[in-house]
């Protein structure tokens, strides 16, 4: 996308997004993580950088897909414009509860979790974008459900929270290689 094209898709494109909802949200992960640190020993940033990529990546279902379709404009870069805008508000949230809470960085496993949920985005017909909302929560439950197995298992459900960086990195070639489908 050209940046001519970005300037003039960015207002309509704000305008669809549901700033409410993902700045109550964003707003509420910044009390959880007050509220926490208030609490002796307690770190709320696993379930913060969850929720906020899962807010994240609910700005890929874009109600007009369809209709855009027709346009020169790529899905993936349509996508890419909406999370830049919830961006805008997820990623100061994420840093602000890094900064409050007494447990590790929340920034890079939120965006490690938000590049899973484009990347099965992108690989899932348009009309089921939406459930790639899901796939950062579900990841926290696997890891907190599955806490008990062997460590292999177990390791690998964390990964997105010890290994951002790799996570990101797999995430990125699956985007890359689903994004011509």
């Amino acid at each position: 996308m050209s940046p001519a094209t970005a300037r003039q898709a960015l207002r309509p494109t704000g305008r669809a997004l549901r700033w409410p909802f993902t700045v109550a949200v964003a707003a509420a992960a910044v009390v959880a993580a007050l509220l926490a640190r208030s609490a002796e020993g307690m770190s709320v940033a696993p379930i913060v950088a969850a929720v906020l990529a899962s807010v994240a990546a609910t700005a890929l279902h874009d109600p007009a897909d369809e209709l855009l379709a027709a346009v020169p404009t790529g899905r993936l870069a349509r996508r890419m414009l909406r999370l830049a805008g919830v961006g805008g508000v997820v990623v100061p949230a994420g840093a602000a509860v890094s900064a409050i809470d007494i447990g590790p960085d929340v920034v890079l496993p939120m965006l490690a979790l938000t590049a899973t949920g484009l990347a099965v985005a992108t690989w899932l017909p348009p009309r089921r974008a939406a459930v790639a909302a899901a796939v950062p929560a579900g990841w926290l439950a696997a890891a907190r459900l599955l806490d008990t197995l062997p460590a292999p298992v177990r390791d690998v459900t964390t990964w997105w929270f010890t290994h951002p960086w790799h996570v990101l990195a797999v995430a990125g070639a699956a985007i890359a290689f689903g994004r011509s489908r």
